[in-house]
C-alpha cells in the first residue's frame, strides 16, 4: 500500500521527499503526506469497493457540503489537471485537507453532537439534487445482511457455530419483514453518512469535524443512528446514548415515533454487518484487535433484541 501511495504522489505535484507514513487500515489505507510544511491525508482505496464513478460522487457531496456550510468536512484536493482521483496500478487514489485534532469519547454529550450533525446532513440529502451520473452504494437489507453483502457474509464471522447461524437467521428474518413494513418513503431513506461515529469525528478549539464519507450511500436515515454505535452495541449504556442522539438530532429536524421505534432494528442489523466485516477484512486495525470475542457479542445483542425488539422510549423533548 505505501507503494501506491508514493506513485500517486506526481500526480499533485508532490515532491518524491514527501513523508508518507501509514495513519490507519480499514476499509481503506490512509496515509499521513507531508511536504513543504503542509500536510494532506491520502486515501488508497480498497480494490474493488467503489468506481472512480462513485468516488468521484461522494466528493461531489463533501463539495456542496462545504459550499453550503452544512457541515465542517476536509475538502477534497484536486490534481493541477482538475482531477479528484487518480489511478495507480488499478487502485484509486484520492488526497483531502489534513484536519489537526482528536477523535471525541463515546459519552453522551458527543452522542447528541452526533445527531445534530446527522439531522443536517439528512436535512441536506433531502433538498440536494446531485449532479448527472452520481453513483453510490445502496444499504438496504439486502446489501448488508444478503449474501452477496457488500461487507461479506454474516454466515462467515468469526467462530459462528450452528446454534449461532440459526440465531442471525432468526434475526435476518425478523428485521427483514421489520423493514419492508417500514419501508423506504422519502423521508426515511436517502443519502446517509453511515459510518458518522466519533471515531469520524475530529475535535478542535470547540469546532467539530466530519470525516470519511467513505461509505456514503443510500440507506435509512436512521441508520445513522446505528452507526454511531458501532462496535460498543453491546454496552449497557446504550440507551442513555440512543437517547442523546435523539435529543441532538431534534435539535435540528423533527422525528417521528416510528422512526425511533426502529432503533433497535437498526441497531440489531447494523452489529450483524459489523460482525461480517471484521471475518471479511481480516487486515483492519479493528477487525485485528476484535476477533472472534465480536461475535459473542453480536449473539447477545441479537438474542436481546429477539426477546423485546425496541429500546426504551426517548424521553428526550419533541420539537
Amino acid at each position: 500500500m505505501p507503494d501506491y501511495a508514493r506513485l500517486a504522489l506526481p500526480s499533485w505535484d508532490i515532491p518524491e521527499s514527501a513523508t508518507v507514513e501509514l495513519v490507519s487500515t480499514s476499509e481503506n489505507a490512509t496515509f499521513s503526506v507531508t511536504a513543504d510544511g503542509s500536510r494532506r491525508a491520502l486515501r488508497v482505496h480498497r480494490d474493488g469497493y467503489h468506481s472512480r464513478r462513485a468516488i468521484e460522487s461522494e466528493h461531489a457531496w463533501i463539495d456542496a457540503l462545504r459550499r453550503e456550510d452544512v457541515v465542517r468536512t476536509p475538502a477534497v484536493v484536486r490534481t493541477p489537471a482538475g482531477e479528484s482521483v487518480v489511478d495507480v496500478g488499478g487502485r484509486h487514489v484520492a488526497l483531502f485537507d489534513w484536519v489537526d485534532g482528536t477523535s471525541p469519547d463515546d459519552s453522551p454529550q458527543w452522542f447528541a453532537e452526533i445527531g445534530a450533525v446527522s439531522a443536517r446532513l439528512h436535512r441536506h440529502a433531502q433538498s440536494w439534487h446531485p449532479p448527472s451520473g452520481f453513483s453510490r452504494l445502496t444499504w438496504g437489507v439486502e446489501e448488508q445482511l444478503g449474501p452477496r453483502a457488500h461487507w461479506g457474509r454474516w454466515q462467515d464471522s468469526l467462530g459462528l457455530d450452528a446454534a449461532g447461524i440459526d440465531v442471525l437467521g432468526r434475526c435476518v428474518r425478523t428485521i427483514d419483514d421489520r423493514l419492508r413494513r417500514f419501508g423506504c418513503e422519502k423521508d426515511r431513506f436517502g443519502l446517509i453518512h453511515s459510518d458518522l461515529r466519533a471515531a469520524n469525528l475530529v475535535v478542535t478549539d470547540d469546532c467539530v469535524t466530519v470525516i470519511d464519507f467513505d461509505d456514503c450511500g443510500f440507506g435509512w436515515y436512521m441508520a445513522d443512528l446505528a452507526a454511531s454505535l458501532s462496535f460498543v452495541e453491546d454496552r449497557s449504556d446504550v440507551p442513555e446514548l440512543v437517547d442523546a442522539w435523539l435529543t441532538g438530532y431534534r435539535t435540528v429536524a423533527a422525528l417521528g415515533r416510528e422512526d425511533e421505534s426502529m432503533v433497535s432494528t437498526f441497531v440489531a442489523m447494523r452489529r450483524i454487518q459489523l460482525t461480517a466485516w471484521i471475518a471479511s477484512h481480516p487486515e483492519a486495525d479493528t477487525a485485528r484487535e476484535l476477533g472472534a470475542n465480536f461475535t459473542d457479542g453480536t449473539l447477545a445483542v441479537v438474542e436481546s433484541y429477539l426477546s423485546s425488539p425496541t429500546l426504551a422510549r426517548s424521553s428526550a423533548p419533541r420539537p
